[in-house]
């Protein structure tokens, strides 16, 4: 991926619209076209944190977010 502080994290935090300090300027294009309002709903990241179970698989993991996402009425 790249060393510590090659802007892995920027990045990431820019196209989530993540970015809470400093001033972001340009075209955002992702595969050589603009963003539009579906990427957020179609793309996600989990930032790196020691917060998940041992005994979870990522699988697991990812039902769970998803869970706490959905409103009530979605079935599971």
């Amino acid at each position: 991926m790249g060393v510590t502080g090659a802007g892995k994290t920027t990045l990431l935090d820019v196209l989530a619209n993540r970015v809470t300090m400093g001033v972001i300027s340009g075209e955002m294009l992702v595969d050589g076209r603009p963003r539009d309002d579906s990427f957020q709903r179609k793309t996600g990241y989990v930032q790196q944190q020691d917060l998940h179970l041992e005994t979870s698989t990522v699988r697991e993991a990812i039902v769970f977010s998803a869970l706490l996402r959905q409103p009530a009425s979605v079935p599971r």
